[in-house]
């Protein structure tokens, strides 16, 4: 499974990296801001991205909003600083799931279990 991760902190990043390793997910391009993130997403084809909400350059929303329109079946994970930031059962438009960093090992597995078919699961074990 390729996963396009986009985040302005490259410490995040970094931790991001290392928990998507412990579960098993090396395929994972970057990226450091929306506007780069549909750039790679371009050559990538992601099967699962993971964005930050909060970003300069453009934000999460707005990347959301781009990459939908050229692909509308992606499953996409928000990235979000503070829990009362959204309703995490209800994400906003386009986006299955919001992690709230930091975040766990087991905490980012079950995000991207819920957004991902059985197959897909399998597939990406």
């Amino acid at each position: 499974m390729r996963i396009l991760l986009i985040d302005d902190s490259r410490t995040m990043r970094n931790i991001a990296r290392a928990v998507l390793a412990q579960l098993g997910h090396y395929d994972v391009d970057e990226a450091c801001d929306g506007r780069e993130g549909l750039a790679r997403s371009i050559f990538t084809r992601p099967d699962l991205v993971i964005v930050d909400g909060k970003m300069p350059v453009m934000d999460g929303f707005a990347f959301v909003r781009a990459f939908r329109e050229q692909n509308p079946a992606t499953p996409v994970i928000l990235l979000v600083a503070q829990e009362d930031e959204f309703d995490l059962d209800q994400p906003p438009w386009g986006i299955q799931a919001v992690a709230v960093k930091p975040f766990t090992p087991a905490h980012l597995r079950s995000k991207i279990e819920s957004c991902l078919p059985p197959a897909d699961l399998q597939a990406a074990a």
